[in-house]
């Protein structure tokens, strides 16, 4: 029984949005209808719909069949990338109306219009660092820390429990909750409880949940002739039109210190990962662990203790249906394996 089987199958009626269209109005379709981008859907009501309708192409495709298509107009993230290509469109709209801050700047710098600032009165803001809002707006959210000498620069949006220690910020930053940054950041999203408490530069990067980073990992955002990124997805390279891209990392993976990272790279989820004083592959399965030389897969029950403990010392544990979605990853490596050639 796979994991889709498991959750989730009882069917559901109402309306099936994409999570990767950008929602930007109030207005629906007529039930009998479905909007598309080109030929993806975007949305369509539907009765009796379950996960599984969602996993058969050839199930949805029969149920789109029976609606009216209607092209409209918008952002569909296609690619991973594509989430670092549109942060700082969004991060300016999404920080526009916060609330400004109260907080009183005398012994700190701020470049640029203060009133683009806003602390959460629970926040802590020690003396000594320098706001730069002359890009965008900076909000530091609930119970987050900024431990000086920081510079940060806007758009920034400083989610709660984030400690900012001694940190250079660059523009077009999203750190989620619990996330503890030191060394350099730009143009990066990092998720939930990302540790980075180290020197070292990310860039242009999309970071999973509990990922972390040895002192002085580094990666490349940038090629040295300046032509466009490729990155590797779905056993193929793809032009990212872009000549600035990062790294892209799953949950729970751990770079050692010093670990390296070229332009566009792909890590997967579990890996456990430690500098052979060269780069990374730009493309490394889920759940490998080794130097970059010789990988092997790791030891499940291994994983598995490790991210116990670490989410422990959060005050956070692994749920069920978690342990059994990552065991659904560690057990199709093999398919992976196969199917991308590495």
């Amino acid at each position: 029984m796979s994991f889709v089987s498991r959750f989730h199958t009882e069917p559901q009626s109402g309306w099936f949005l994409n999570g990767s269209y950008i929602w930007e109005t109030n207005l629906l379709p007529e039930k009998e209808e479905a909007w598309f981008i080109g030929d993806v859907p975007v949305v369509f009501f539907e009765e009796g719909l379950s996960q599984r309708d969602f996993t058969d192409k050839n199930q949805l495709a029969k149920i789109l069949l029976k609606k009216k298509n209607k092209q409209i107009q918008g952002i569909y993230l296609k690619y991973i990338f594509d989430y670092i290509r549109y942060q700082n469109q969004f991060l300016l709209k999404d920080l526009k109306n916060q609330k400004q801050s109260d907080h009183n700047f005398s012994q700190n710098i701020v470049i640029g219009d203060k009133n683009k600032i806003a602390i959460h009165p629970q926040a802590k803001v020690w003396p000594g660092s320098v706001f730069d809002t002359r890009e965008g707006e900076i909000f530091i959210d609930s119970d987050a820390e900024i431990i000086p000498p920081s510079l940060i620069q806007g758009p920034c949006y400083i989610g709660k429990k984030v400690l900012i220690d001694a940190a250079k910020i660059r523009p077009n930053n999203s750190f989620f909750e619990g996330c503890k940054i030191s060394g350099e950041v730009a143009d990066s999203i990092f998720l939930e409880y990302v540790n980075k408490h180290h020197d070292g530069f990310i860039g242009h990067s999309l970071i999973g949940s509990f990922v972390n980073f040895g002192a002085m990992s580094t990666n490349s955002d940038l090629k040295n002739n300046y032509s466009n990124i490729q990155v590797f997805l779905n056993g193929e390279w793809i032009d990212s039109g872009e000549i600035k891209i990062g790294i892209f990392s799953g949950d729970h993976s751990k770079f050692g210190i010093g670990s390296l990272m070229n332009s566009g790279s792909i890590f997967g989820t579990g890996c456990n990962l430690f500098s052979n004083q060269g780069l990374f592959p730009k493309f490394v399965p889920s759940f490998s662990w080794g130097n970059g030389i010789d990988f092997k897969k790791y030891v499940w029950n291994d994983f598995l203790e490790n991210t116990k403990k670490i989410l422990k010392r959060r005050k956070k544990e692994l749920s069920h249906e978690m342990i059994l979605r990552l065991k659904q990853i560690y057990d199709n490596i093999e398919v992976e394996k196969n199917e991308t050639g590495f």
